[in-house]
């Protein structure tokens, strides 16, 4: 019985989820006009499953930026500490890893990144920074990118 009522919250859970995405996932502000000043190539290289983030970035009407360009780390059986996504990505994008820039929302992405041999800048909205180099805003990204 305690297995089947686990499931029922499990289920429970992943049903609210989805209603939650289908009613109110939003783009985070700024970021359609930072893609649109970023003038190298760009791509999405996660530890979710492709099957989410798709159907995320049509919602968010991102889907455009990033058409064949999304890499997942179910793809090659890799996650989070570990670099190979952020190498995957690099390598079917024809961009060494000393020329990649990574924006990240969390510490292992950071150390990710940073294990990648690829320069990191971390999106913390509002949260506190846990890398030197941060933006609190997708307004902050494209001024942040000319610094480096």
């Amino acid at each position: 019985m305690a297995v089947n009522s686990r499931l029922n919250i499990e289920q429970q859970y992943r049903n609210r989820v989805v209603e939650l995405f289908d009613t109110n996932l939003e783009a985070f502000e700024g970021v359609h006009k930072a893609l649109d000043e970023i003038s190298v190539p760009i791509c999405i290289a996660t530890s979710a499953p492709i099957c989410q983030v798709e159907p995320a970035l049509t919602k968010t009407n991102l889907a455009n930026y990033f058409v064949s360009k999304v890499f997942s780390s179910y793809a090659i059986g890799s996650w989070k500490p570990e670099p190979d996504i952020f190498l995957y990505a690099s390598q079917r994008m024809n961009v060494a890893p000393q020329h990649c820039l990574v924006i990240e929302d969390s510490a292992a992405g950071i150390e990710e990144a940073a294990a990648a041999g690829m320069s990191s800048i971390q999106f913390c909205g509002s949260r506190q920074p846990c890398h030197s180099n941060y933006i609190h805003s997708y307004d902050e990204l494209s001024s942040c990118i000319s610094t480096l």
